[in-house]
């Protein structure tokens, strides 16, 4: 799951197509992007569509403080987050809380919020992102909690 504005920023499409390799190994899986429209953001609706993800990659849109709290521990088993560049990053701070392993682009913001407990990606790295995920998925993060 990642959450935040459909923007371009967030670099939700190379969350995407890191996923969409992600899961011709792992089918069952889905990928949960919680946040509004915000600019900017036809793009990952057109590759959304266009690589046929529609049943595997779903945007919530805006979700009460419950339903997040719900999907942070009910339902999800990683955190993703490939963004370019974050102001501070709370919902970071909201998977960290939730013990969730954390996947995170590699940036200064990342590493000062969660220090060593995340598995931090090249954001511009399909493969990357997504050997962090089989990491994840597979019980082989790198989180020290």
């Amino acid at each position: 799951m990642s959450v935040g504005t459909l923007q371009p920023r967030k670099n939700y499409e190379k969350s995407i197509l890191a996923f969409d390799k992600f899961k011709k190994d792992y089918p069952d899986y889905k990928f949960v992007i919680v946040g509004q429209k915000g600019w900017k953001y036809d793009r990952i609706f057109e590759l959304i569509s266009n690589r046929k993800l529609g049943e595997s990659v779903i945007i919530t849109g805006f979700v009460t403080e419950d339903d997040l709290k719900t999907l942070y521990t009910k339902t999800l088993q990683v955190y993703l987050s490939t963004s370019l560049w974050e102001g501070f990053g709370l919902p970071l701070i909201e998977a960290y809380y939730f013990d969730l392993p954390l996947v995170v682009s590699d940036i200064e913001i990342f590493h000062e919020v969660v220090e060593n407990n995340a598995m931090f990606v090249d954001p511009n790295s399909e493969d990357e992102i997504k050997a962090a995920l089989v990491k994840a998925v597979s019980g082989k993060q790198n989180n020290k909690r």
